[in-house]
């Protein structure tokens, strides 16, 4: 997991929030995957939404947590159980990468983020 990741909470909103870099996004098939161990400990967190900032592709991807779990699948290419959500389940915006980088490091919430 990328040092890059927090968690923010806005209302009863909880997101996991990561900017990863270039090299973690899944190419075959193209996604995003996190550790099981983690989902499961998301999961403990009351973790309701993902987010993946991609500043290189000037794109961020959101998507709810309950989706993940449903249409997420396991793979182990070598760094242990992943569980990876394919693009398609995404909602892919365009963000300017300097100004949402920037807003969103700034809007880090006081939750603790006890595993980034």
């Amino acid at each position: 997991m990328s040092k890059t990741s927090y968690i923010s909470q806005k209302g009863d909103r909880i997101t996991l929030v990561r900017i990863p870099k270039p090299e973690h996004k899944l190419q075959k098939p193209v996604g995003w995957a996190w550790n099981v161990e983690l989902i499961e400990e998301y999961k403990r967190q009351g973790v309701t939404d993902l987010m993946v900032i991609a500043p290189w592709e000037n794109r961020r991807y959101s998507a709810t947590f309950e989706l993940f779990l449903q249409k997420a699948f396991k793979i182990d290419r070598g760094y242990g159980d992943q569980l990876v959500l394919p693009e398609k389940y995404w909602n892919v915006e365009p963000i300017d990468p300097n100004k949402e980088v920037e807003r969103t490091c700034q809007k880090k919430s006081k939750h603790t983020p006890t595993l980034f």
